[in-house]
């Protein structure tokens, strides 16, 4: 897996059901809700902005509905269950000005 495959799926996608998808860019995601973790592993690129989840360690290649599409890069979509996800951006602390 390349680092840019899964550039697009990094950072955190909230739900509107109080859960989110966490992703870093080696590839490792996170699926939580209500502070209980639902899922860990790996996200692996099938390529146009769809990704599989692998399933304790395991690679699910027919598992189609166990992953994530991206609608833009600003959206995501959960196959298990078809909602929708938004892309919280970081917010970065303004830099602090000296006074001199």
């Amino acid at each position: 897996m390349k680092p840019s495959d899964i550039k697009p799926l990094v950072g955190r996608w909230v739900g509107t059901a109080k859960d989110y998808f966490q992703f870093t860019a080696d590839g490792s995601g996170v699926w939580v809700r209500g502070g209980q973790k639902l899922w860990s592993g790996t996200a692996i690129p099938e390529g146009d902005g769809k990704f599989r989840f692998s399933w304790k360690g395991g690679d699910p290649q027919t598992a189609s509905y166990w992953g994530v599409s991206l609608e833009d890069a600003h959206t995501l979509v959960f196959a298990g269950t078809n909602q929708q996800y938004k892309k919280v951006t970081a917010k970065k602390s303004a830099a602090k000005k000296g006074n001199g």
